[in-house]
């Protein structure tokens, strides 16, 4: 059975800033509604100021990253992946002729986001090569901050997708070993975007056939999270994965009640959650509902062919 997995993160940017043109939001309207999650709704101003921050005479580093992870962020959410790789290469560029320091905080922010990007993309090893320099930077300037964990995490989903169990694991503990220093138990979250790295952390058990830990990062976050707009993916990622744990023990009947829980409106992942809930419902007996999900499964498949394309 295959798990879907994704890890969206966004770094929250609240600088105050003059409007650009009456005709266009401000940046700091635009961070507003990216931060309520209405990030669609600012796009069109969000193009605009990113081609007046990235001139010369214009460029502040600091709102112009703000302006790229926020592109960033929706292109994955809409899943517009090429447009996603486009943007941070252009950024890239432009950090590269504006900032005098090459290992400077937004370029390391880039090389994580491009790793993010290929681990989305199932491009493991491409993802790693961003990965593996977006530590060594980090590394070198003794930033251990958010983003640096983030990129600890998505190193252990690339090495896991890979196979490669071991260093999955030694990624993902040191992951984990940052996380707490900077916000305490990774079981006593309080923060909703945060239960994304517990459910990686249980994702991670589960695939080295550590059960128990697995279940109880998963319904840590069931039990908790209050499914908003920063922590819907953790809990669907939750559910899902700990259905197809129950499924492997032969416990259909809770899995299928985890999987009725979800409630997502992207296609790649309910193309997993149709696929589990036709095998739930066929052990079950359930036969309609079976060729309901497998229907549904089709109809998702074709969305993310062309999509792909």
């Amino acid at each position: 059975m295959k798990k879907w997995l994704l890890i969206i993160f966004a770094f929250w940017c609240t600088a105050v800033y003059s409007q650009v043109d009456s005709s266009n939001l401000s940046y700091e309207e635009c961070m507003s509604l990216y931060n309520a999650g209405r990030v669609s709704e600012a796009i069109p101003s969000l193009l605009v100021l990113k081609k007046h921050y990235e001139q010369p005479d214009n460029y502040n580093g600091a709102l112009y990253y703000g302006i790229i992870i926020a592109l960033h962020y929706y292109y994955i959410q809409i899943g517009d992946f090429s447009s996603s790789r486009d943007l941070l290469n252009d950024a890239g560029n432009t950090f590269n002729k504006r900032e005098s320091e090459p290992n400077n905080e937004y370029i390391r922010n880039l090389l994580c986001c491009r790793g993010q990007l290929g681990v989305m993309l199932k491009n493991y090893g491409e993802a790693l090569n961003y990965l593996n320099q977006a530590q060594v930077y980090f590394e070198e300037k003794n930033d251990y901050s958010e983003s640096y964990f983030v990129t600890m995490m998505n190193m252990a989903l690339s090495y896991q997708c890979n196979g490669d169990l071991l260093s999955a694991k030694i990624y993902m503990d040191e992951a984990i070993e940052q996380f707490e220093n900077l916000h305490g138990s990774v079981y006593e979250i309080n923060e909703e975007s945060q239960f994304i790295i517990l459910s990686n952390y249980g994702y991670l058990y589960q695939a080295i056939g550590h059960d128990t830990e697995a279940e109880k990062c998963f319904l840590t976050i069931i039990n908790n999270c209050k499914k908003t707009e920063f922590s819907n993916d953790a809990y669907t990622l939750a559910c899902n994965n700990l259905s197809t744990m129950y499924m492997k023990h032969g416990r259909w009947k809770e899995g299928i009640n985890l999987l009725e829980k979800i409630d997502s409106d992207n296609s790649e992942r309910n193309y997993l959650f149709s696929q589990n809930k036709a095998i739930c419902y066929l052990y079950l007996k359930d036969i309609p509902k079976s060729v309901a999900a497998l229907q549904d499964m089709n109809s998702y498949s074709l969305i993310n062919i062309g999509n792909l394309f």
